[in-house]
Parts: structure tokens; sequence; C-alpha cells
């Protein structure tokens, strides 16, 4: 799993962020799913890329995820978390995943 890429930790309130994940999802194909964590334990799964389908002879595959998110004042002190799974694991879930990496802390400054 590549380190996950976002745009910038330190942002204006209402201003938009690029959360950006890839990962080879082994067979049978899987996909990538962004988390926002929250200083508030609040967790929500903001976007998923869609599942490959299957490629006979095929034992690599890669799904991408890019997600547009807009922070809020809330999101302060928050980090995100790609996750890559299949089929064949317990998910879709942030603590299912035995695949994942997290970006660092944002700072919110608020206007």
């Amino acid at each position: 799993m590549d380190h996950p890429l976002i745009s910038t930790t330190q942002t204006q309130e209402y201003n938009e962020i690029l959360l950006a994940c890839t990962a080879d999802v082994g067979k049978p194909p899987g996909y990538v799913t962004w988390w926002r964590f929250r200083a508030d334990d609040s967790i929500v799964m903001i976007g998923q890329s869609d599942l490959i389908e299957d490629d006979a002879g095929n034992c690599e595959f890669f799904a991408s995820v890019n997600i547009t998110y807009k922070v809020s004042k809330e999101d302060n002190g928050a980090f995100f978390r790609c996750t890559s799974d299949s089929n064949v694991t317990d998910g879709p879930g942030h603590e299912d995943s035995n695949l994942y990496r997290d970006t660092d802390k944002i700072n919110v400054l608020c206007k």
C-alpha cells in the first residue's frame, strides 16, 4: 500500500483538501476506502473505490480512490485513514482491515 496523500495538513475552515490512496488489493480483488477520525471519536467512511472484477491469470489488482473533502472546524485534530480490503475480509470497516495507512492530523484555522 502506498502512503496516502493529503494535499495539506493546515487549512482554513470550509476549504477543500484532496485525499488520494492506491493499493494492491490482492486476489480476489478488493477495494480501498477512506475514513475520517475526529478528536471526538466519531469515525465516518468518506469514500470508497469500485470493486475490481477478477481477471484470470492476474494476481495484482490495484485500486485507487481520490476524495475531495470539505473541512469544518470540527475536523481540527482529525486524521484520515486509507484501508485496503477484499471480499474475503470481514469488512468493510476501519477496524477490520489489516492493511491501512493514516495521514497526519489536520489543523483547521477558523475564519
